[in-house]
């Protein structure tokens, strides 16, 4: 059965493949044990993934739509009623290009650093932006609910005027720190066990975790239930933990196959037609995102060029974790400013969305990565290089 040795070392321990090799298969392109087969690129350092950086920035895209519906800027095609999913794209990259990237022999003050710098500063001004301007946030500026945001602990309370104060979409953050504060334990166990059982566990949390869901959709016993299964930590860690064993299993030298790929995607769209309680999308379309993602990542494996490895995409990938800060606050203030939606307040909203993302990138975001990571650290550089080109997380 195959291992993975040390996290980092480039190395697999050989074995007979076992059940999961129905899902999938070992590249015989890339031998076990050759760097290329686990991703790992000169000294160790992961190969970088670019089109999962551009992928992000679709994503992006598709909350920004959703987003134009809710805030009755602009009303488009019925499929965007679930561009909410794309914050569960985001906890699935999230997974999957973090265990790429990280080694275990990071200490986990290092690594939990590293989190912090990479996501809270850019995080905390928005907030402070939100409050700034004429609408704070849809949901007014809840004392409580600020607290916890500046805490990234908003989203384990299941009340809209704490989880959505201020900006109330920085509640997708607090479970990504939940997420950050979790993996450095989890990680370990995943490596250590063997591929079926890493595989069931990620798929039987999943699944626990989405019947839950799917309970309060069809149910609906009420606003705070609805509440938990959107936006509670621990449900929506299934998403993220698919993205770790995804990424266990490419880097070690296995591939999704594209029958597999697509089987997966027919489920979604399948069971998408079914039914869209809210919020059971997230759940539905995961298998989607796996693929899609996994798929993105090999074919980076095997052909790092072509349009999604374009510079102009891997930018806008980069800088779509501000965009997602400030989309929406730009959007309700601007379409307050002119007094009515439509094409053009759409378009203005996006437009100074990208100007605010691109400022926020630059002035805070990446600064203060390198300032509490330290300057003189070769580690810093090296992974604020990595992230800029692997888009790490969300």
């Amino acid at each position: 059965m195959a291992r993975a040795g040390h996290y980092g070392s480039g190395m697999v321990t050989p074995g007979k493949p076992d059940d999961v090799a129905t899902f999938w298969r070992r590249d015989k392109a890339s031998p076990t044990g050759a760097p290329g087969s686990l991703g790992m690129g000169v000294g160790d350092r992961p190969q970088v993934l670019p089109r999962l950086t551009s992928l992000r920035a679709f994503a992006a895209l598709m909350v920004f739509a959703y987003h134009l519906n809710a805030n009755d800027v602009l009303h488009i095609p019925r499929v965007i009623n679930v561009g909410y999913t794309g914050v569960a794209f985001f906890f699935v990259l999230s997974g999957f290009v973090l265990t790429w990237s990280t080694s275990t022999s990071m200490p986990k003050l290092t690594f939990w650093r590293n989190r912090f710098a990479r996501i809270w500063p850019a995080t905390a001004v928005s907030t402070i932006v939100a409050l700034l301007l004429p609408i704070p946030g849809l949901h007014g500026e809840n004392i409580a609910g600020v607290v916890l945001q500046f805490l990234l602990l908003q989203a384990w309370v299941p009340n809209v005027s704490v989880a959505l104060a201020a900006n109330g979409l920085t509640w997708s953050l607090s479970c990504e720190a939940a997420f950050y504060a979790a993996l450095p334990f989890v990680l370990p166990i995943l490596i250590r066990a063997p591929r079926r059982k890493r595989f069931a566990l990620a798929l039987v949390y999943f699944a626990a975790a989405s019947t839950v869901v799917a309970v309060i959709a069809f149910k609906q016993p009420g606003v705070t239930w609805e509440n938990v299964a959107y936006f509670n930590p621990a449900l929506r860690f299934g998403e993220f933990l698919l993205g770790v064993v995804a990424a266990l299993e490419v880097r070690d030298g296995y591939r999704m196959s594209a029958r597999v790929a697509a089987m997966l995607v027919a489920v979604s769209l399948i069971a998408l037609a079914a039914t869209r309680a809210y919020p059971l999308p997230n759940a539905l379309l995961t298998p989607l995102f796996l693929a899609v993602i996994v798929m993105a990542a090999q074919w980076d494996l095997r052909r790092p060029t072509g349009l999604l490895t374009s510079r102009p995409l891997v930018y806008a990938g980069g800088v779509s974790f501000c965009f997602y800060l400030v989309h929406q606050m730009t959007m309700v203030n601007i379409a307050r400013w002119v007094g009515h939606g439509g094409a053009e307040v759409a378009l203005l909203s996006f437009v100074a969305s990208c100007v605010a993302a691109v400022a926020l990138h630059h002035v805070v975001e990446l600064p203060f990565q390198r300032l509490i990571r330290g300057r003189k650290s070769a580690a810093a550089s090296i992974a604020t290089h990595l992230e800029s080109n692997l888009g790490t997380d969300v």
